[in-house]
């Protein structure tokens, strides 16, 4: 199915993405070759608390079962074929 944009529109969106293609080419001119380490800074730092906060929540979720004594571990829970 064929949209039809506006001419302007069209216009307007590549003046926005030749924007962003300036930034990010005077933003590694400017970091130079420390360039990637900001990048990972930016990127790793929250996905290192993301995966923390996953960890905690299992752990959390673990230890709600332990309590309950829904443990894996429980005759319960083990199959026997």
């Amino acid at each position: 199915m064929a949209t039809n944009h506006h001419p302007i529109a069209q216009f307007i969106k590549l003046c926005l993405l030749a924007l962003m293609v300036v930034t990010a080419l005077l933003v590694s001119m400017i970091t130079g070759t420390l360039g990637k380490w900001y990048l990972i800074w930016l990127l790793g730092t929250p996905l290192c608390c993301l995966v923390a906060g996953a960890g905690a929540i299992l752990f959390d979720t673990q230890v709600e079962a332990g309590r309950r004594g829904m443990l894996a571990s429980d005759p319960a829970f083990t199959r026997e074929d």
